[in-house]
């Protein structure tokens, strides 16, 4: 009976050590799922999350929403209010650091401005739609944004925002975009497609063409200020680019980029040459028209350099503005540069060429070479005492050319290529000083009917010239 009562306790003993040895199994098991369930899972899940501002422009309310792919990329929808209304969405690719960091870059952004935080809230169109990638990304999207995985949330690095899981979706940024910009297009943007351009056949071309809300426009127009050679006028040409809108029937334009406003006759232009230009730094920046029911846009913006006759719409008719093909061969850079200084072969004076030999001549006797002009310039400044010493030249050339085209300043506005016998490039810098950086872009240049110009733009010299005039006396 003895052995009978000592067998059962046994078997009670090893079955109360089973079931603690399960019970102690179980809650190991349990403390490592609840350190599983503080990390979080960022493959394939939503974020959400809210900065405080202080009701600015500098720092207002952003509302964050984001969503990291399976594959690797990452939408971020990001809503302004307080201080600025607006949206930014973006998207780009991301990485996960081994300690569960993330970092993210940015690929492409649409930026949203609203008139309004309610015009904001109840979805209405934005005011302006803008897509930014690539070369085109400001400074504070083009770099990698870092955001640090706090276990139970994600914290983003730029506003200190706590990131919470969500299963709320953050917008898809294809079909986002293709929303709002089908509201800005209802709202301001009646154009697209369309291509305007004024009748008139004996000047240069003049004609805008539109696609979604950014346009193209060839610009040409009469210029009385060149003057005219038999039946061929005076004119001029430019191409401005930007985005534009259409309400309570006028059309505005804003100027992103444009070329220089060159300046010569039908001809000349029309062989990519010009007798003057304008800088695009003086080209206006917003331009207005009345769009009346007929189609037909009239400027109503009043500049001096910037005249249109009214242009007619053409629809897409061959042969008329077309801001596809536009966009594809015709860039501001290329226009630019295709552009020549000269009278081109179709007005070419004979007379006025051998004049310039005859009086680029006068000014190489006085000067036989560039370095003769060089020294004579040196000297009139050590003697003259303003930026030189026998013992500090100040004044100092570090280069002498020949026969070199270069673009001077005719008037605040104006700056016209023109061609100089020679052109010195020279500095200011002390020789003797521990500063051994010359000074960039002066220049002293003469011309071959002997006029000085000076400057880092040069500009007209009255001095050096009546000093030039003298001393061929």
């Amino acid at each position: 009976m003895k052995f009978k009562s000592y067998f059962l306790m046994g078997l009670s003993i090893l079955m109360l050590l089973t079931v603690a040895g399960c019970s102690t199994n179980n809650s190991a098991d349990n403390a490592d799922q609840k350190s599983v369930n503080k990390t979080l899972v960022v493959k394939g899940h939503n974020f959400k999350g809210t900065h405080r501002g202080n009701n600015t422009a500098k720092d207002p309310d952003y509302k964050y929403s984001m969503y990291f792919g399976k594959d690797g990329n990452f939408v971020q929808d990001i809503i302004s209010s307080k201080g600025f209304a607006g949206r930014f969405t973006e998207k780009g690719t991301y990485t996960i650091a081994k300690n569960g960091d993330i970092t993210m870059n940015i690929d492409s952004v649409t930026e949203e401005r609203f008139a309004s935080d309610s015009a904001l809230r109840t979805k209405q169109a934005p005011l302006s739609i803008v897509q930014r990638q690539g070369n085109s990304l400001n400074a504070a999207e083009d770099h990698a944004i870092k955001i640090e995985n706090k276990q139970t949330y994600l914290l983003g690095t730029v506003n200190q925002v706590k990131l919470y899981s969500t299963d709320k979706q953050t917008v898809n940024y294809k079909e986002h975009y293709q929303t709002e910009i089908k509201k800005y297009d209802k709202k301001y943007t009646k154009l697209s497609g369309r291509g305007f351009m004024s009748p008139a056949t004996e000047m240069t071309p003049n004609g805008i063409a539109f696609k979604g809300n950014k346009f193209i426009w060839k610009y040409g127009a009469p210029n009385t200020d060149v003057p005219t050679s038999g039946l061929d006028q005076g004119a001029q040409k430019a191409i401005l680019v930007g985005t534009y809108k259409v309400e309570n029937n006028k059309l505005t334009l804003f100027v992103d980029e444009s070329t220089n406003l060159y300046c010569g006759t039908v001809v000349q232009l029309g062989e990519n040459r010009y007798s003057k230009y304008y800088s695009s730094k003086v080209t206006p920046k917003v331009f207005v028209f009345s769009f009346t029911k007929n189609s037909t846009l009239s400027l109503i913006s009043n500049y001096k350099n910037y005249t249109s006759e009214d242009m007619l719409d053409y629809g897409t008719v061959n042969g008329t503005p077309n801001y596809s093909e536009w966009s594809k061969s015709e860039f501001l850079k290329t226009f630019n540069s295709s552009m020549k200084k000269g009278q081109g072969k179709s007005s070419v004076d004979e007379g006025t060429d051998s004049n310039t030999r005859d009086s680029s001549s006068k000014v190489e006797s006085v000067f036989p070479s560039a370095n003769d002009f060089a020294d004579w310039v040196t000297n009139y400044y050590r003697d003259k005492g303003d930026y030189a010493t026998d013992d500090d030249p100040g004044f100092h050339v570090l280069n002498a050319s020949s026969n070199v085209t270069v673009a001077v300043r005719k008037d605040e506005n104006t700056i016209d290529d023109a061609n100089m016998v020679y052109s010195l490039l020279f500095s200011l810098t002390s020789l003797n000083g521990d500063n051994e950086t010359p000074d960039v872009g002066r220049i002293i240049c003469i011309s071959s009917d002997g006029k000085i110009y000076k400057g880092t733009a040069p500009m007209f010299d009255d001095e050096l010239t009546s000093a030039y005039e003298n001393y061929t006396k």
